[in-house]
């Protein structure tokens, strides 16, 4: 039984798939485009938006208009996020008893684990009031929906979504799923070796660096340009894949600054959060 109360933006991680592989089709199941095919601007309440109060939506929908900080920070949580599909603004849900549809502030689409191979509905609300109202509709067409809590999410958090979604904002991260995947293994190699040299009994020396040091090298390493400056910012690129699709987990309390050095988590470092 899917309990939809506990499935949210930040636990995500526990209920969803992270990089799914599902192709939606072209309307989900109540019958609203799916990727760029949908207008976000559509159903908005405000018109026109300007350029300031757009977010680039690096998961292959239109761009992600917005009203107030508290939308932004929720639209480059949802871009940054491995276990989202597809993110929509002002989706239409149709009432039959009222001639206007119910408008959803931000309708995302996601894999459970629970639900493999089906493309599953999460609404994000940012009034309390329109949540309340419009969350027995939701529950009723087993539509999981929640009140955007940005302090659920600790500023680091934050902050790191921000670095990662500023590295990616001109891409589709799906795009970048083969670069992302060779970039994050060979980074953690880098990694495991780096902490070998470390340990006491270790004969190497290994000298630190700081993020942008390191993806310097890993950028001449890759050959992912011509000059030095082509190279560093292929990698950083790579690198905002690669945390966005999940190939990534930074260590916890973290943040991500170019002028210190990177500390990620290895595989099966940690079983839960």
């Amino acid at each position: 039984m899917l309990d939809h109360d506990a499935i949210t933006l930040s636990t995500f991680w526990r209920h969803c798939v992270a990089d799914s592989r599902l192709v939606l089709p072209e309307r989900d199941r109540l019958h609203v485009l799916t990727g760029r095919r949908h207008d976000n601007q559509l159903f908005a309440k405000q018109k026109p938006y300007s350029m300031s109060s757009v977010t680039a939506n690096v998961r292959g929908g239109g761009p992600l208009l917005e009203q107030s900080q508290r939308e932004r920070i929720a639209d480059v949580l949802l871009c940054t996020s491995p276990y989202v599909i597809d993110i929509r603004c002002h989706y239409p849900v149709c009432v039959v008893t009222k001639s206007a549809p119910q408008i959803i502030d931000r309708m995302v689409i996601i894999e459970l684990q629970q639900r493999r191979g089906v493309p599953h509905l999460h609404a994000l609300f940012m009034d309390a009031e329109r949540h309340r109202t419009a969350g027995p509709l939701l529950d009723a067409l087993d539509v999981t929906s929640e009140l955007f809590d940005r302090f659920a999410f600790t500023a680091v958090q934050i902050q790191n979504a921000y670095f990662s979604y500023g590295l990616i904002q001109r891409h589709d991260v799906r795009a970048l799923r083969k670069e992302a995947l060779h970039f994050a293994a060979t980074l953690l190699e880098s990694e495991r070796r780096r902490r070998l040299r470390v340990l006491p009994h270790s004969s190497q020396r290994y000298t630190p660096c700081d993020l942008d040091g390191l993806m310097l090298r890993l950028g001449r390493r890759l050959q992912l340009g011509a000059t030095d400056l082509e190279a560093r910012d292929g990698a950083y690129t790579r690198l905002g894949a690669a945390v966005a699709l999940g190939y990534l987990e930074l260590d916890d309390g973290y943040a991500l600054e170019v002028s210190q050095p990177l500390r990620v988590r290895l595989r099966g470092q940690r079983e839960d959060r």
